[in-house]
């Protein structure tokens, strides 16, 4: 989904060149080109625990204002959630369709139940390879590791 009121949607209109109407000819070859699931490539994320998160942001505050490895082209950001905490020199954010995608994997992993008609859209593209039964038992598996009670909302 593409919300063409917000900032991204307006560059990603913008990008189109469509010069007019959009036609379905057009809207056809908007479609197979997966314009708006374009992923960058390069962009990998990580999940780390605590300590490896404190280490990591260590390092950032090492290398402020220069590169995090240098000599190298990398890169990096800590965030929690929706919140960016920290980042090394030159990061930008990703685009929309790919962060989305990633914090909605992560929130799976932390068997999370509650999600927004647009976060389970970009979870079930990114599950779509695996059977709904994979799934199923993979959920169930990594829940019933919980401490925390187990109930549905």
């Amino acid at each position: 989904d593409v919300d063409v009121d917000s900032e991204e949607g307006r560059i990603f209109m913008a990008n189109m060149q469509l010069g007019g109407d959009i036609t379905f000819d057009k809207l056809k070859q908007m479609l197979t080109q997966r314009l708006y699931y374009q992923v960058q490539a390069g962009r990998y994320y990580v999940a780390l625990s605590l300590v490896e998160a404190e280490c990591m942001r260590a390092a950032l505050h090492c290398q402020t204002g220069l590169p995090l490895v240098p000599d190298r082209d990398t890169i990096a950001a800590l965030r929690t959630g929706q919140t960016l905490i920290d980042a090394s020199t030159d990061y930008e954010p990703a685009k929309n369709f790919q962060d989305s995608t990633a914090k909605c994997c992560y929130r799976f992993l932390d068997s999370e139940v509650n999600y927004a008609p647009s976060d389970l859209s970009f979870l079930l593209r990114a599950l779509q390879n695996n059977s709904c039964e994979k799934r199923a038992n993979f959920f169930i598996e990594v829940r019933s590791n919980r401490r925390r009670k187990q109930t549905d909302p």
